[in-house]
């Protein structure tokens, strides 16, 4: 998932899991993301945490 997102992201493309971070100006982006409304059942199929609070 994490080497996924990055080589997408080294790529130009959106990222899967959203799990790459950029630094600007000192502060912290997500890079894009695709599909971003079913990132947490992707996330969930590979045992990781939800971004959106419940």
């Amino acid at each position: 998932s994490l080497l996924t997102d990055r080589v997408l992201v080294a790529q130009g493309k959106a990222q899967i899991y959203d799990t790459q971070l950029r630094i600007e100006k000192g502060l912290l982006f997500f890079e894009p993301i695709e599909n971003e409304s079913t990132v947490d059942q992707r996330r969930k199929e590979l045992g990781m945490p939800p971004l959106k609070k419940i």
